[in-house]
């Protein structure tokens, strides 16, 4: 059975309106077991209410809640009480844990998974995301916010952890691309130009060389590197894109006669959710002792649900063990 613990306080949506994620994923896939972190008798009415079976999961009262008002460094140890940090507290004590989950605040998460989990060694964590290409194939961004001061040597442990990440996902021999200004060797700041070279003589990366922002979601590779800030820069002007672009079109669309409208207005939101990182489920933190899902600030139910498809899946395929393997 695989186990996943859940913070269910943190987000900006209640407790009410995330748990059905909650029951569907664990409807589906009677191997998967859950605890709970939250408030005990709301969750426990809920779940009796819409008859999960009670093997399935276990509840751990969480009376405090942490927020993005709360300063990260000091969580540890002014809200030991809160949901995500009996979460990674249970996460340490409980090695058959495969992945903690949470839509809470990602600094408070980044830094209690760092100082309590504890780091695999030799590994920085690196937090990933999955977005959709033209093609409807998946890119890996590596790293898109953990980190954001880096040298080549980060980058080239963020280059081997998207690798090991989507190999987990399916893909036998993941392409590598850097993120630079230009497609040429020659492109890119100083850190991108030396993390070029070392990727060029690194064994055993499938590295395809530099790749500009124009080209990312067309382009050949199933990971992208780079550090932190610009991953994370990246990802929201895409997203800020495709909204204001959808938002224009969506107003051509509302001029058309039926049915024509309907089937324009359908069409948009297709392509909007390819690009909509709350419908997508969540980035992962790779680099704990246990790994952990981080679901974005908004998440309804449909995203809680994602994002413990993804826990699911990543314990089924033990990636915490084959990053140790990569990296020992």
């Amino acid at each position: 059975m695989i186990k996943l613990a859940v913070d269910l306080k943190g987000a900006d949506r209640s407790q009410e309106e995330l748990l059905p994620g909650v029951v569907r994923v664990l409807s589906q896939d009677p191997g998967l077991f859950c605890y709970l972190l939250g408030d005990r008798t709301l969750i426990e009415g809920f779940l009796i209410r819409n008859h999960l079976p009670r093997e399935q999961y276990e509840i751990i009262d969480s009376p405090d809640t942490v927020t993005n008002h709360d300063n990260p460094a000091d969580v540890i140890r002014k809200k030991p009480e809160s949901s995500l940090m009996k979460g990674i507290a249970l996460c340490k004590s409980d090695p058959s844990i495969s992945c903690f989950v949470s839509c809470g605040p990602t600094g408070a998460l980044f830094v209690s998974a760092i100082m309590v989990l504890g780091r695999i060694p030799h590994v920085t964590p690196v937090l990933l995301c999955e977005i959709i290409k033209d093609d409807g194939t998946r890119l890996c961004i590596s790293d898109c916010g953990a980190n954001i001061d880096c040298g080549e040597d980060k980058l080239l442990t963020f280059a081997r952890m998207g690798k090991v990440y989507m190999q987990s996902r399916g893909m036998e021999n993941p392409r590598i691309a850097l993120l630079s200004n230009g497609s040429e060797d020659s492109k890119g700041n100083e850190l991108v130009k030396k993390a070029n070279q070392l990727f060029r003589k690194t064994p055993g990366l499938n590295f395809i060389g530099n790749v500009e922002g124009t080209d990312v979601l067309k382009c050949d590779a199933q990971v992208l590197v780079c550090e932190g800030f610009a991953g994370n820069i990246l990802l929201k002007t895409m997203e800020g894109a495709a909204k204001s672009a959808v938002s224009h079109a969506k107003k051509t669309a509302e001029k058309l006669s039926e049915p024509a409208r309907t089937e324009m207005l359908k069409a948009l939101r297709e392509v909007y959710l390819n690009y909509d990182y709350n419908s997508s489920g969540g980035a992962v933190l790779l680099g704990a002792n246990t790994p952990i899902v981080k679901g974005h600030g908004s998440a309804d139910a449909d995203t809680l649900a994602a994002v413990l498809s993804i826990a699911a899946d990543i314990g089924k395929k033990d990636l915490g063990a084959k990053i140790r393997e990569e990296f020992s």
